[in-house]
């Protein structure tokens, strides 16, 4: 699922009405935390370490935004009371105490998110990649390439000749594995990380021909079809990154096509076809203007 819908998932269940509803809240949730721990770069010191001794061992709560020691501690007990309660007699938290639980253990998972989605994190994972040696290019875009507040997650564009993008979704469903994993796992750089990442969404990985893409019309039009929105190129066109390997960077180039597709972007909504998209270098414009803001607001107090 969809972390972004298990956590609205879990704010529904944290306000209903039905004791077993409430019940299940919080056991995803720490769940969800102990991928989020070790996609932030926070690994288990032995295999059966708990949540709250990584994050203690770790030094998490004197790291600032991450929520207080006396919060999570409170999470976490109500979490062992909704699993284990009805063996002490402990009463389930109510719906208020539930909500606040949830929170801050979602604002302890968008704080871990915020360690891995980086543009530092996306250029040397892409630096990995490359040296496989079987990918020619590697696109940023999505949130990230966006310069977003905060973005949800890295989204990787690969372009080979061919051999491991043919296939990839339906090859790596056979193994069990989502296309991500089965792309990484062939360029030899799925690690506990990065498998742990793909598991929270914050890392998706998508591999086409790029001799073929833009140039062949029907490999295109299969691609475009395999894609859950189908004006999916179309519409990422304009935000898309370049990593340039030798300076360690994303750079705002775009092959040909996509220059193709943005240009077509435009048109589309002059013609009303679709709305309106923010210009990704208006957003990093007004990022960069949002922060000097605070700085100087910062400055002032």
């Amino acid at each position: 699922m969809d972390p972004r819908a298990n956590w609205a998932r879990i704010r529904r269940f944290a306000r209903s009405t039905d004791e077993f509803e409430r019940s299940l809240t919080l056991g995803p949730a720490t769940a969800i935390r102990e991928f989020a721990l070790s996609a932030a770069g926070f690994p288990r010191h032995t295999p059966r370490q708990g949540v709250l001794d990584r994050v203690v061992k770790h030094g998490l709560f004197s790291r600032k935004g991450w929520p207080t020691e006396q919060a999570f501690r409170k999470a976490l007990d109500a979490r062992n009371t909704a699993a284990h309660g009805g063996l002490h007699g402990k009463a389930l938290p109510d719906r208020a105490a539930l909500t606040g639980h949830v929170k801050t253990l979602h604002d302890s998972w968008r704080y871990l998110r915020r360690q891995f989605v980086t543009k530092r994190t996306a250029a040397a994972l892409a630096q990995r990649i490359l040296a496989s040696g079987r990918i020619s290019y590697i696109f940023l875009y999505g949130s990230l390439a966006r310069a977003e507040r905060e973005p949800g997650d890295i989204d990787l564009l690969l372009l080979d000749d061919g051999e491991l993008s043919i296939g990839a979704q339906s090859i790596g469903a056979q193994y069990g594995m989502s296309a991500s994993e089965y792309l990484l796992e062939a360029l030899e750089v799925l690690d506990e990380v990065n498998r742990a990442a793909i598991h929270c969404g914050w890392l998706d990985v998508m591999a086409i021909d790029g001799v073929r893409f833009g140039h062949d019309p029907q490999y295109t039009r299969l691609i475009a079809k395999l894609q859950r929105d189908s004006l999916f190129f179309v519409n990422i066109a304009e935000d898309v990154m370049a990593f340039e390997a030798q300076a360690e960077r994303w750079v705002g180039k775009r092959p040909a096509v996509f220059e193709r597709l943005a240009l077509l972007r435009g048109q589309l909504e002059n013609e009303g076809v679709v709305g309106k998209q923010k210009k990704a270098t208006l957003r990093r414009r007004e990022s960069k203007v949002q922060m000097s803001h605070r700085r100087v607001v910062g400055d002032t107090k």
